[in-house]
């Protein structure tokens, strides 16, 4: 048997007597409560937070469109799933901070806490507790105060408050003693803190340096995965496929290593035809591995995208066919594939199927998809378009049908009744596959992709049952049946005409001119014994039909204001005067002198106009004012009006309102409002005040040149009014400011003695100064370039990889429409070659800003002067490409 001798039990009484308090502070005291507070609850609920943080990690869904995540925290969804663990920590820890308040692991204990309320998703409880431990803990422990500091810039990005999460995190960067423990912890949080706001040249160094401080071999993989995303963003293809061959290296999850060689596969130089051949050859290799399978859709999407990137639009609409096609449960890229067909049809303009699949992108796409208001605004337009469309088609059908022989007409709609069994036969055994396929789905957003994918084959011979028609869900049942109330027998009421087509197999397909009676049309008398003696499938054939000179008027009206509506969307909603002029020209050749002739006389005037086409111009306003010279449109034109607009207080406050939007910079309302303002108030007194306030909107997002032609038109619109007098001198102020933009420049650039030196020597470009100090240039448009959001990113660019050479960056005016992007200066024309060549494998930078086709060079600065005191850029570059050929 074993005995302790007598001090050691001694010893042993003494401890437990003392652990017996917790309060008292003593050496045996302190011990027994470090020990036990380590090694039962606090050890317990770091090891259960642990398995938490990992379970949530693995239900991660990352979104490979964009830039990752840093951390894979999950959903909120997610985060439910752990609250029992959470409070179950947070019980543990809190009974460590009763129990043992004298041990060593306190401040470790109420970190814990804090995480607990951060996986909960509660960031204000969180962040007391870890403010508590920044400001307790702050001399006592300074690495556990600053890393309770970083996890409160985490809580104010979750809490959706990136500016005071980089706020914290700039702090922290500044100080000089920053424990180098939590140097990785830091850069990571900043790298996140930084892509939530998309400032992703500003997270790339952040990233390096988190990289290079990873410990754990799934943060070492994700880590390099958002690193070569960073650096792809920023344009540096190279680096991004070294990162990305870094994550195939250490076997990640299948996710990770299919994204990264798709990843590689596509940042190929589109001007190396070899290398476009080789991605081709690469992607059909991915194509034929199974273990791709649940990947197809992505493959195919980059392959579409190649197609259109070398403008080969058939292949890359049959790619993105394809891709929708074989998209099973990823919706954001069914979505994405979706958008570039929507896209590419709505450029064609093929605007039926264009819409076709702007309704089905509707029905997939997430809330918080790219575009996502535009996207809806463009479906509804175009389903506006097509609505009007199908009405001109029936009512051209139904007048079509109302004017055949009896015999022929009994003919047709039998025709029509086999067609329409024939449609519910392949309806009902579309609709077994289409089940089949939607079986796993939440939804029926596979149905939708199959209705768009049949509608762009063309299949069906009658346009009602035309796929492109049946594809678009509920405007399908709009068009057939207008907007009807949910109620029992909504068809009985239903005074809505169906669309129906010439039998291909009729002889008679003759058709009358509009408003014209033919001698065999059935009186109304008649047609209604024909109806009641009809069978009951038959009737609603019958009854649609304009075969009384009553109901052949509501048909016209019908198909007259169709065409207006669709000259009005075009000309407004679609921007596209083209199609909106052959409409509106349509609408009057069918059916001259109609109610709305006048104002159309008077749209057609103003496209013309805009386009600069004189004659044209002319030829409508002589029509509009010699057939309606008392119509406000013609009193417009004329520099008249019928309306008392002085006392037109109504006029006023909505003249009053679209100003106040203009001087918001809401230039999206004011637009819509000068539109509505031609139909609320022709002939408005304001009206020149509506145009030149919608000029001056069109100013903001066009070319300077095509912004004078905008003023110029408003100036000749409105001769010798105020209105005209602005629009010149805003065109004259424009001229002056160009002018001395471009001798400020000038001046600014070089001292006097080199411009003095410069005049001197030959107006011939001299190449032989290779040791004098070189620039590097980009021409770029005047117009339409964020040229201080361009500044900052190639700043930060050079700040990264060129800081120890002081470079500096301005712009300035070459011409009416060129400015030039310098970066300067470099010691001789090697430095300033070879960064030109580092840019060109770094477009990505220009890219991002819509600038794919953009001369640039390196220049001395002697030549620099003479460049822009003669403007002869061609004559420059012609010598340059001679000499650095």
């Amino acid at each position: 048997m074993f005995y302790l001798n007598k001090p050691l039990r001694f010893l042993l009484i003494i401890v437990a007597v003392s652990a017996c308090s917790p309060t008292k502070d003593n050496f045996f005291n302190r011990s027994y409560q470090n020990l036990v507070a380590r090694d039962n609850p606090y050890f317990n609920a770091r090891e259960k937070l642990k398995e938490s943080v990992k379970a949530l990690n693995a239900s991660h869904l990352d979104d490979h469109t964009k830039v990752l995540d840093v951390y894979a925290y999950g959903t909120e969804k997610d985060s439910k799933g752990m609250l029992p663990q959470m409070d179950e920590i947070y019980k543990k820890c809190s009974n460590v901070i009763q129990r043992r308040p004298l041990s060593k692991w306190i401040d470790d204990t109420y970190m814990l806490i804090g995480k607990s309320h951060f996986f909960k998703r509660d960031y204000f409880a969180a962040l007391e507790v870890f403010q508590y431990v920044s400001s307790k803990y702050k001399d006592k422990n300074p690495v556990i105060a600053k890393e309770a500091e970083i996890w409160i810039a985490k809580c104010y990005l979750y809490m959706d408050k990136p500016g005071e999460a980089e706020a914290v995190i700039s702090l922290l960067m500044a100080e000089k003693n920053f424990p180098k423990e939590l140097t990785g912890f830091l850069n990571a949080t900043a790298a996140a803190v930084y892509i939530r706001q998309e400032k992703y040249i500003s997270a790339l160094p952040k990233m390096k340096i988190a990289v290079a401080e990873a410990k754990g071999r799934k943060d070492k993989i994700r880590y390099n995965y958002i690193l070569a995303q960073l650096y792809e963003e920023a344009g540096q293809n190279g680096a991004a496929i070294a990162h990305y061959r870094q994550v195939i290296k250490r076997t990640p999850a299948y996710e990770f290593e299919f994204n990264s060689k798709l990843s590689i596969a596509k940042l190929y130089n589109p001007a190396n035809k070899n290398a476009a051949k080789q991605v081709r050859r690469d992607f059909k290799k991915l194509l034929r591995d199974d273990k791709n399978i649940d990947y197809f859709d992505q493959i195919y999407y980059e392959m579409g995208n190649i197609e259109y990137r070398e403008k080969k639009i058939p292949e890359a609409i049959k790619y993105y066919k394809q891709s929708v096609l074989t998209s099973k449960s990823n919706q954001k890229q069914k979505s994405l594939s979706y958008y570039a067909l929507a896209r590419l049809y709505f450029a064609q303009p093929e605007y039926s199927l264009a819409q076709a699949y702007y309704d089905s992108l509707s029905t997939t796409m997430p809330p918080d998809f790219p575009d996502y208001k535009k996207i809806m605004d463009t479906r509804n337009v175009l389903s506006e378009l097509i609505k009007n469309m199908t009405v001109i088609r029936t009512e051209d059908s139904l007048q079509s049908m109302a004017k055949l022989s009896p015999d022929a007409l009994e003919k047709k709609i039998n025709y029509l009744i086999e067609k329409e069994k024939q449609r519910k036969a392949e309806e009902a055994k579309n609709k077994k596959i289409k089940d089949q396929q939607a079986k796993n789905q939440a939804d029926n957003a596979n149905a939708m992709q199959q209705n768009v994918i049949t509608a762009s084959s063309g299949v069906g011979s009658w346009y009602f049952y035309n796929p492109v028609s049946v594809n678009q869900g509920k405007i399908d049942f709009v068009k057939k049946w207008g907007d009807r109330k949910l109620e029992d027998n909504w068809r009985i009421s239903s005074k809505e005409k169906e669309l129906v087509l010439d039998d291909p197999n009729s002889t008679d397909t003759s058709t009358a001119k509009p408003g014209e009676k033919k001698d065999e049309q059935i009186t109304e008398e008649k047609e209604q014994d024909l109806i009641s003696n009809v069978p009951a499938d038959k009737k609603k054939f019958y009854e649609n039909l304009p075969t009384t000179s009553k109901a052949l008027k509501e048909s016209d009206s019908r198909i007259m204001e169709a065409y207006y509506n669709l000259g009005i969307i075009y000309q407004e909603k679609l921007d596209d005067d083209r199609e909106a002029t052959k409409t509106f020209d349509t609408l009057l050749k069918r059916y001259p002198s109609n109610k709305f002739e006048p104002e159309v006389l008077y749209r057609l005037y103003k496209m013309h106009v805009d386009a600069r086409n004189q004659e044209l111009a002319d030829k409508y306003k002589k029509q509009l004012i010699d057939k309606y010279p008392m119509s406000e449109y013609a009193l417009i034109l004329s520099g008249k009006s019928n309306r008392d607009n002085n006392t037109d207080k109504e006029l006023e406050a909505y003249y009053q309102t679209t100003y106040e939007h203009y001087k918001k910079f809401e230039c999206d309302q004011v637009l819509s409002k000068v539109s509505e303002s031609d139909r609320l108030f022709p002939g408005s007194v304001l009206k020149p005040k509506f145009d030149l306030l919608r000029s001056f909107c069109i100013g903001r997002t066009v070319a300077q040149d095509s912004f004078k032609v905008v003023l110029q038109n408003v100036a000749e619109s409105y001769p010798g009014t105020d209105v005209a007098e602005k629009a010149k001198q805003v065109i004259a102020a424009m001229k002056e400011m160009a002018e001395r933009r471009k001798r400020d420049s000038l001046q600014a650039l070089m001292p006097k003695d080199s411009l003095a030196a410069a005049a001197k020597k030959s107006k011939n470009y001299d190449f032989s100064g290779t040791d004098e100090k070189h620039f590097y240039i980009i021409v770029l448009p005047l117009q339409g370039i964020a040229i201080g959001d361009l500044k900052a990113r190639v700043a930060d660019y050079n700040s990264e990889f060129h800081q120890l050479e002081g470079l500096q960056i301005s712009a300035l005016v070459l011409s009416d429409d060129k400015q030039l992007f310098v970066v300067k200066e470099f010691p001789n024309d090697k430095k300033a070659m070879g960064y030109l060549k580092e840019f060109e494998e770094t477009n990505k930078i220009l890219q991002t800003f819509g600038i794919t086709d953009y001369e640039h060079f390196i220049i001395s600065s002697t030549n620099f002067v003479k460049l822009l005191r003669g403007k002869n850029l061609p004559e420059y570059l012609e010598m340059y490409k001679q000499k650095f050929k």
